[in-house]
């Protein structure tokens, strides 16, 4: 035994005998012995998450045989106690054991935000009058694209801001350069795009502040479950300040307006990326807002006829994109990039074939304009 591990106590679960320890003074992990084998059945762990909170993952062994006569198991799975998700399954096909010079193992990618250590740096653009582009570029691999952010904008007595992205840290970092902007004027909603972790990662943060939350109707289910998560192990914001989620739901339509101000709020379509999604729009501006339409930094692009299946069903006519991903830039502009995107597309799904290859997502089904004819 390692002298930097330090072993818990023992108890028994499901037939199992289950040992806590740690390494070198670390959280408390957990390794499950099977009474009959001997050998490792499972170990568990857990972590901290912008989006649920405590995470504990339990990754089981399975398949055990021997290589140079030691019992190794070829099978491994990884399990989260959210909704019993699988995140990992890994089957082994080689073990080499005893090898000389073996290199470095790569270290592990630096966590998100408030849990890398790092400060969120703030970009403010103003776009329009009343109308923000508010985005994180430090500790962003997209920053040389123009990072990841979202707009705020500001009514009459408050101001909204589009897209908790990336951490609870940025989202916190964004909220609180948006409260500058307008002397007396805070932000009180978050609009989310959509659902995946990245873009949704400052719900909990963002609700630790009593804000309200406008996302498709289908989502509250989903955010109520992220917020009703503990995080005892690994405090954050909404475990330090508890609030109940306060859910605005967007079905087809919804429109903000005040006497200063209107942005209408739509259910997403056309974006095969995502489900349950939604886009703003600023009518008087023509400046649209959204997540996962575009992106810059993308080779490919698979669903190019987001942005025109929107305008064509809303009948809206944006001039101007303000992008989670990116830069702001004109829809002329993100259009030609798409293009761009879709012929590297279909090059790929090519140049695939005829290596006899056939990937997900080819042939490209779809360009800037709508469906591509069979």
């Amino acid at each position: 035994l390692d002298p930097a591990t330090q072993l818990g106590p023992v108890h028994s679960e499901d037939g199992v005998s289950v040992v806590a320890f740690t390494v070198e003074g670390g959280p408390t992990m957990w390794i499950a012995i099977d009474a009959q084998t001997h050998r490792p059945y499972w170990t568990r762990w857990i972590t901290g998450s912008d989006t649920l909170g405590d995470v504990t993952h339990t990754a089981y062994f399975t398949g055990y045989l021997p290589f140079g006569g030691v019992w190794l198991p070829t099978g491994l799975m990884n399990k989260i106690d959210w909704r019993n998700q699988v995140t990992l399954m890994f089957q082994v096909d080689s073990y080499r054991l005893n090898v000389p010079e073996l290199p470095e193992f790569p270290p592990p990618s630096p966590p998100r935000g408030d849990r890398a250590g790092t400060t969120p740096q703030i970009r403010t653009t103003k776009v329009a009058d009343g109308v923000w582009d508010l985005t994180v570029v430090n500790g962003n691999p997209l920053a040389a694209l123009g990072g990841s952010g979202g707009a705020v904008v500001e009514f009459a007595d408050h101001l909204v801001m589009f897209e908790p992205y990336g951490s609870g840290a940025q989202t916190l970092a964004r909220i609180d350069a948006a409260n500058k902007l307008v002397r007396g004027k805070q932000v009180t909603a978050v609009i989310v795009s959509h659902h995946h972790e990245d873009h949704a990662a400052g719900v909990r943060a963002a609700v630790s502040r009593g804000l309200t939350i406008i996302a498709q109707r289908n989502n509250e289910k989903l955010f109520q479950e992220w917020v009703s998560r503990p995080a005892v192990n690994f405090p954050d914001e909404l475990a330090k300040h508890p609030q109940p989620l306060h859910f605005m739901p967007v079905d087809e339509h919804l429109v903000l307006e005040d006497g200063k101000r209107r942005l209408d709020i739509y259910h997403a379509v056309g974006d095969l990326h995502m489900s349950d999604a939604v886009i703003a729009y600023l009518p008087k501006e023509k400046i649209i807002m959204e997540g996962d339409f575009t992106d810059e930094s993308w080779a490919w692009n698979w669903w190019a006829d987001a942005l025109h299946a929107n305008m064509q069903l809303y009948g809206i006519d944006p001039k101007i994109d303000i992008p989670v991903h990116g830069t702001v830039g004109t829809i002329e502009a993100k259009l030609a990039r798409t293009d761009e995107q879709v012929a590297a597309a279909q090059k790929f799904c090519t140049d695939s074939f005829a290596r006899g290859n056939y990937p997900f997502g080819c042939p490209v089904r779809y360009s800037t304009t709508g469906p591509i004819p069979e």
